[in-house]
């Protein structure tokens, strides 16, 4: 039988094994036009330039941080900005933006100040990403005016030394 852990690497859902080995892609690392870019590759520009005196220290104040980071991010990336914290009776969507190609993605922020609960892109498990995919069904209920394609991602924020951030973009997570 197959031994499907990830023992060190890190896991990135929709994606596979990923490290930051170029000399060790996985087979899913070779298709981006299906997938995006890689995941460990975007963020690295952005890292040095996220920087504030002191991280927040209550878990509203660390998601909201996070989530201001990625809309700072969207926003320099050239995505208009369609929603922010929409919320419906099964839950919030993070935020909501359309790129030049048309295609409204669903964007869920994950922010984490340690390493103790694992990475943000670790929580990114299937019972969010179901939700994600229920939450975007009910925006586009409540939007009918909003046709075309839709894509679901995840941006991964974590404190990377005393005052960055680290960005990670995860595209098409579903």
């Amino acid at each position: 039988m197959a031994d499907n852990s990830c023992d060190e690497d890190n896991f990135y859902f929709g994606r596979g094994i990923a490290t930051k080995q170029p000399s060790r892609p996985t087979v899913l690392h070779s298709h981006p036009d299906v997938l995006g870019p890689d995941p460990l590759t975007l963020y690295m520009p952005w890292i040095s330039r996220w920087k504030k005196e002191s991280w927040p220290q209550t878990r509203s104040e660390v998601g909201r941080f996070g989530e201001d980071l990625v809309a700072e991010l969207a926003g320099d990336l050239g995505f208009e900005t369609l929603g922010r914290n929409w919320r419906c009776p099964s839950g919030e969507l993070d935020l909501i933006v359309r790129g030049a190609d048309e295609v409204i993605r669903f964007v869920e922020v994950r922010t984490r100040t340690g390493p103790r609960y694992g990475t943000p892109a670790e929580s990114v498990i299937p019972s969010k990403l179901a939700r994600l995919r229920r939450l975007g069904g009910a925006w586009l209920a409540a939007h009918r005016d909003f046709h075309g394609d839709v894509a679901f991602d995840a941006v991964a924020v974590e404190k990377d030394g005393e005052d960055e951030a680290k960005l990670t973009w995860l595209w098409n997570v579903l």
